[in-house]
């Protein structure tokens, strides 16, 4: 599986064989970022565009990883309803 980057030299999503991995590591510095909702809305669509099978999303953005992840999935969930 080809792993997909956001980060703040370059943000490129792909699917392999219908699995995305994706690693988080910020936009405005590496390893420290807070996404925004905003932000993670553009990337779940950017995701789900790609009508893939299984998604997995790294976040490597250190102190706001957490709620970030968690408010991926919550926005992944829903758009999959």
């Amino acid at each position: 599986v080809l792993v997909s980057v956001d980060s703040p030299e370059i943000s490129w999503i792909v699917s392999t064989r219908g699995v995305v991995y994706l690693r988080m590591h910020g936009r405005t510095f590496w390893y420290s970022h807070f996404y925004d909702e905003e932000e993670l809305r553009e990337v779940a669509g950017r995701i789900l565009a790609l009508g893939p099978k299984k998604v997995y999303v790294f976040f490597n953005n250190n102190h706001a990883m957490l709620e970030n992840a968690r408010s991926m999935l919550a926005l992944l969930k829903q758009s999959a309803q």
